[in-house]
């Protein structure tokens, strides 16, 4: 039971054993199995109801009798946030101290253990004892990521509001904040991923998914951006689907599949930001060799620098835009503008100052960007870059443009083969072309005869490729 006093003069505030939660004057919160008792005549009315919403004023408190008031009850956490893990184990350590650290307190975590290692389990165990907002659920190995095992989760929670945590990545203490104003109006919303890389760099990828062109590129089964930190929804809208969290077939990527089920509903009302209040941190498949210690050593510092002021900001300001950008042009016929502030605008994109507020926006409102002016001139190479994919004249100086985005062009090359065969081939004649990168080029097209399982065509290609760039690094890798 969770104590709310009130008296004259005095701030409202909720007391528990664990933590002090301050509310405004105007708050609402949802309270069940009501006690209201007067602390002078110690009379008492009783409640029995579920999901009452009680506005905290001080007419409430007058209606029954003199302060102060004494008000007992349950109150269920407004947002149930969903934690995935198999056996990163010592990751969590990071992952949920930054759960934590939430300026919303109002949170009810559950950890998935899906057939995870007693390591996993032990410190589930640790966390659920000194939180009562935390808990575990253990699993044998589920089908793929154990996705099934997330769907009686949310249908057994009176959350309001849906979120996910990644085992390995961390969140700012505004996360969860954040996500409820890209909610207030919306049913399913997606913000921005600031990812980092080995090497130190950084990638800021985002879309503006409710954009015409973008419903339309779901209703064909594909998005310009995904993940799950960065994806929130309410649980209502989640309840109307007709299917919710399942293995999703080996054609998609987890999450890409779930969303795609909300994004096909046309009256669902998308919300989407720019904004970003979480990192991604390297995933797995670059820290094969590392130790769980030394994992949580390099997630450490992020941890310890998340919530410092500006820290998110700087890493934002020097990220690259990344494949994503890309996707962005190529599905909202950004070929067709003039310039790159009419692609811009085509893309629904709406160019702010640093120093100005962005705010979430719902359907097909433009999406304020704060974009750097090295973001500005990524923009305009990647737009170039689809007019000539398109047939377009190079413009003047394009090798010069290109020479800054040199390593970015071969996962512009994977990203094209996935989406739109024509994209690719248009790009492999754009890198043989205008831009003379044929070496970039060469290794787009074995990648793209791996993907496809064409062993002949992957050995004709090396092949050519030995004998062009005999000395090449990266050619002796691929023999």
């Amino acid at each position: 039971m969770i104590a709310l006093r009130k008296s004259v003069g005095s701030p409202e505030r909720l007391f528990d054993p664990i933590r002090t939660i301050a509310f405004r004057e105007k708050t609402t919160i949802v309270l069940k199995d009501v006690v209201i008792e007067d602390c002078q005549t110690r009379n008492t009315r009783s409640f029995n109801t579920h999901n009452l919403e009680l506005s905290i004023r001080w007419k409430f408190a007058q209606a029954y009798g003199q302060f102060p008031i004494h008000f007992k009850a349950t109150v269920l956490a407004r947002t149930l946030i969903i934690c995935p893990t198999f056996d990163h184990a010592d990751t969590l350590i990071v992952s949920i101290s930054s759960v934590l650290a939430q300026t919303d307190p109002d949170w009810e975590l559950v950890v998935i253990a899906d057939g995870s290692p007693p390591r996993t389990l032990e410190i589930l165990e640790e966390f659920s004892a000194r939180d009562k907002r935390i808990r575990f659920v253990s699993h044998e190995k589920g089908v793929r990521f154990g996705e099934a095992y997330r769907d009686p989760v949310i249908r057994a929670s009176d959350c309001e509001i849906v979120l996910h945590l990644g085992d390995d990545d961390v969140w700012g203490h505004e996360h969860i904040a954040a996500m409820h104003r890209l909610l207030k109006d919306a049913d399913w919303g997606q913000q921005a991923t600031l990812a980092c890389a080995v090497d130190g760099t950084s990638s800021w990828l985002f879309s503006h998914a409710g954009t015409r062109l973008s419903r339309k590129l779901a209703q064909n089964g594909a998005v310009i951006t995904s993940g799950l930190n960065n994806t929130g929804y309410r649980r209502d809208a989640y309840e109307r689907l007709a299917q919710g969290w399942a293995p999703a077939p080996e054609t998609h990527a987890s999450d890409v599949y779930m969303w795609l089920n909300f994004l096909r509903d046309r009256e669902l009302r998308i919300g989407v930001s720019a904004e970003t209040t979480w990192l991604k941190l390297p995933g797995r498949r670059t820290r094969l060799k590392f130790s769980p210690k030394k994992r949580v050593m390099e997630a450490a510092p992020y941890l310890a620098q998340i919530n410092t002021p500006n820290f998110l900001m700087s890493l934002r300001d020097t990220a690259s835009l990344g494949v994503p950008l890309l996707r962005t042009l190529l599905s909202h016929n950004a070929h067709q503008a003039k310039s790159y502030r009419g692609a811009l605008r085509l893309c629904r994109w709406r160019r702010v100052r640093k120093n100005q507020q962005i705010k979430p926006v719902v359907g097909e409102r433009f999406l304020p960007v704060k974009l750097s002016e090295t973001q500005l001139e990524e923009f305009n190479f990647a737009f170039h870059l689809v007019r000539m994919m398109r047939g377009e004249t190079p413009p003047e100086g394009i090798r010069q443009l290109a020479s800054p985005y040199r390593p970015l062009l071969g996962t512009y090359l994977d990203a094209c083969a996935r989406l739109d065969r024509a994209a690719f081939d248009g790009l492999v004649t754009v890198l043989e072309g205008p831009l003379q990168m044929p070496a970039i080029s060469l290794l787009g097209k074995i990648r793209l005869a791996k993907m496809s399982g064409n062993s002949a065509l992957v050995a004709d290609l090396i092949s050519e490729a030995s004998k062009r760039w005999p000395d090449a690094p990266w050619v002796k890798a691929l023999c």
